[in-house]
C-alpha cells in the first residue's frame, strides 16, 4: 500500500534569515514524526526584495544530506 502525501506549504516574505535557521528544524522534525507519510516541504516567495528565494534554494540543494 502506498504511502499518503503531504505538502506543507510555508508563503515566504523577505525571510532570508529566518529560513536558514528554521528549515531544518521543520525537515528534521517531519523526517522524525512523519515516517507514515511521503512529505513535501514547499516555499512560496510572495516577491521577496531579499535574499529569500537563494535561502529557499540552498536548503533544496542540501536537504538530500539532512
Amino acid at each position: 500500500m502506498p504511502k499518503t502525501s503531504v505538502d506543507i506549504v510555508i508563503p515566504v516574505y523577505n525571510e532570508e534569515i529566518a529560513l536558514p535557521a528554521n528549515l531544518p528544524v521543520l525537515y528534521n522534525y517531519c523526517k522524525t514524526n512523519l515516517t507514515d507519510y511521503n512529505f513535501r516541504i514547499i516555499i512560496v516567495d510572495n516577491a521577496s526584495t531579499d535574499k529569500t528565494r537563494e535561502a529557499a534554494q540552498y536548503f533544496a540543494n542540501q536537504s538530500q544530506i539532512f
